[in-house]
């Protein structure tokens, strides 16, 4: 059987931890190995983990790793360089898996691979059930088809990190070891855009998790709807646009660095064109930009808006924080 690691980073988790890592222990595949490091706790996280590692050999709570505060992006890639494996796989600390979440995504990754190969970067995710706090349904994430290809990842992010299953040659294609996280605004939104440059994004209909909303979540990347409402409310908040438009910027210069010699055709155009945005932003080339480069987004007319009203303060470069 393909050994499957599941990867959760914990941080003030008590009230929902011990729900979620039942879940996963009464999944239908067992071929699985769980491997927890709390990013610095204040409440009873460190207790519940000690004591479900106890009861199952399976759960691997890395307490020597779990000294430091990295904040949830380090914390996940920390955990991925960490664990070795065929697959793994993201858990947030307060959701609830379906019983046949690792079956149904693994098999979906199974047949990708026997089509293109093992070699092939290769992200599968899947939809999700928003729930509240209690676990009553809300509504599913996303519908039958969502557009997972590089051009509208860039600018809006489908991939949610605790549906995710990669496989090892994209394990090793996102160069762990050089990666800047203070241009990335979350590790899934990364790691669906180099799968979707150099491998496959492989999308499943199907909801395989209770993705609890509460006090401390909200649920990214439920799409805008088009309505005048909502134009308005983003006419009326433009400066709340202008975090978009530096995530793109921020993900391109990371792209640049890390890939440069690897991009092709429009990829490379749009990525070396918002990379220099990045560290030359002017009106003169943020135009040119926005003429060259048109978003794949809803209303592609507010981010290039944005691109030329703060083409002053856009510039971040190598001082890109999150």
């Amino acid at each position: 059987m393909s050994k499957v690691a599941i990867l959760m980073s914990t941080y003030n988790g008590e009230r929902y931890l011990a729900e979620q890592l039942d879940s996963i222990v009464n999944q239908t595949y067992r071929d699985w190995a769980l491997y927890i490091r709390d990013d610095g706790s204040k409440d009873a996280t460190r207790e519940i983990l000690r004591a479900y590692a106890k009861r199952d050999p399976r759960i691997n709570y890395l307490e020597a790793a779990s000294q430091q505060n990295l904040g949830v992006k380090k914390s996940f890639f920390s955990l991925l360089a960490t664990a070795e494996a065929d697959y793994y796989m993201f858990s947030d600390q307060d959701d609830v898996w379906h019983q046949d979440k690792v079956e149904v995504t693994l098999h979906a990754m199974q047949e990708k691979e026997q089509a293109v190969g093992k070699r092939v970067p290769i992200n599968v995710f899947t939809n999700l059930e928003l729930v509240d706090a209690t676990l009553a349904p809300m509504q599913l994430m996303n519908g039958a088809t969502v557009k997972d290809d590089f051009f509208h990842l860039l600018y809006r992010n489908v991939v949610t990190g605790c549906t995710m299953m990669v496989n090892e040659a994209l394990k090793q294609k996102l160069k762990l070891d050089q990666i800047d996280v203070t241009k990335l605004a979350m590790h899934d939104w990364w790691i669906g855009l180099v799968a979707a440059l150099f491998g496959e994004n492989v999308y499943v209909a199907q909801p395989t998790i209770k993705y609890r909303q509460h006090g401390d979540n909200v649920a990214g990347g439920i799409e805008r709807v088009n309505t005048l409402t909502t134009v308005l409310h983003r006419i009326a908040n433009l400066t709340d646009e202008k975090v978009l438009v530096l995530i793109v910027e921020k993900f391109s210069y990371e792209l640049k660095r890390l890939y440069a010699e690897e991009l092709r055709g429009k990829e490379k155009q749009y990525v070396y064109a918002y990379a220099k945005v990045a560290t030359s932003s002017n009106f003169t080339l943020n135009f040119q930009t926005a003429v060259t480069c048109q978003p794949y987004s809803t209303h592609p007319w507010f981010f290039n808006l944005i691109m030329l009203m703060f083409a002053r303060s856009l510039k971040v470069g190598n001082r890109a924080k999150k």
